[in-house]
């Protein structure tokens, strides 16, 4: 039982750090036509939520490192839920801006 126990914990908390976020970070990232990640490095996340400012005038296009073909039009947003903003892809057919905000977590959730 005590076995069961201490299992039951480690889920649960597995559970928590990937449904509550430690801190949201914010940014504005400029997108170009070549595909560029929302981060250089790995960052533990919950989930990320795009927007393609108003003023921009080009379509921005989401997906991950071999294709990006998800178009997000000026003034739409999209929220992905995935474990690392290194696995999410922008790129345009001119020069850009969209907003992020990430739901970052304090434990690695990708297994």
């Amino acid at each position: 039982i005590q076995n069961i126990e201490s299992q039951l914990q480690q889920i649960v908390s597995k559970i928590k750090a990937y449904v509550s976020p430690s801190a949201l970070n914010s940014y504005v990232m400029p997108v170009l036509q070549e595909a560029s990640p929302l981060s250089p490095t790995p960052i533990s996340i919950r989930r990320a939520v795009i927007y393609v400012t108003q003023d921009t005038a080009y379509v921005v296009y989401v997906g991950g490192p071999t294709g990006q073909h998800f178009p997000v039009f000026p003034g739409q947003s999209i929220s992905i839920d995935i474990c690392d903003a290194s696995q999410i892809y922008l790129r345009s057919e001119n020069y850009s801006y969209v907003r992020v905000l990430l739901e970052q977590t304090s434990q690695p959730t990708c297994n």
